[in-house]
């Protein structure tokens, strides 16, 4: 049996037995092997979680988001349940988390409320990073007051990341997030 030089596909040699089913079943599993790579390629590990409404406290200290769903975990095992999306592979990463705050009911936001979301990273062993995180003063205020945080960088396989949120708007309002996360480069 020989193989092509470029793809190691198989085939039969002048000399080998004449064995059709054999021979045709051997290509046809080696062109099926050769197209999961390619299709794996160009479907790069990611996933997007979402969150089920999380009161956040007035004044309080950060307030974890727990994810309640994943709209799609690709190449991996990012998240079955808590807190954490587990990186699966080494390499840069766009990481996104989104948050949308309920500025009605209870007390008027004050002028001046500050809403912040912020994604830490767990350190193996050395507790946790800081990855990226956006704050905002609002004066006035819609209805629903949405606010996003971007990291983009390099995460090596089995880390953990959150997202944390935070208000000071004189009362208690619920929140919404989302965290998605892609892999851009592997190493």
């Amino acid at each position: 049996m020989g193989t092509t030089t470029t793809y190691k596909f198989p085939f039969p040699e002048p000399t080998d037995a004449a064995n059709v089913p054999l021979h045709l079943g051997n290509a046809v599993k080696a062109v099926d092997t050769a197209l999961k790579v390619v299709d794996d390629a160009t479907k790069p590990p990611r996933a997007r979680v979402v969150s089920a409404s999380v009161p956040v406290s007035n004044n309080s200290a950060s307030v974890k988001v727990t994810w309640s769903s994943a709209e799609y975990k690709v190449g991996g095992t990012w998240w079955t349940s808590g807190e954490w999306l587990t990186v699966p592979v080494t390499g840069v990463y766009l990481i996104t988390a989104m948050s949308e705050f309920a500025m009605f009911g209870g007390s008027t936001p004050v002028a001046g409320t500050v809403l912040a979301v912020e994604m830490t990273a767990n350190d193996i062993g050395q507790g946790e990073e800081y990855l990226s995180g956006h704050g905002e003063r609002f004066e006035a205020f819609a209805v629903i007051q949405k606010l996003q945080t971007t990291f983009h960088g390099r995460l090596t396989a089995g880390r953990k990341v959150k997202v944390q949120l935070a208000q000071n708007s004189g009362a208690s309002r619920n929140a919404v997030s989302q965290l998605t996360a892609t892999l851009l480069a592997k190493d």
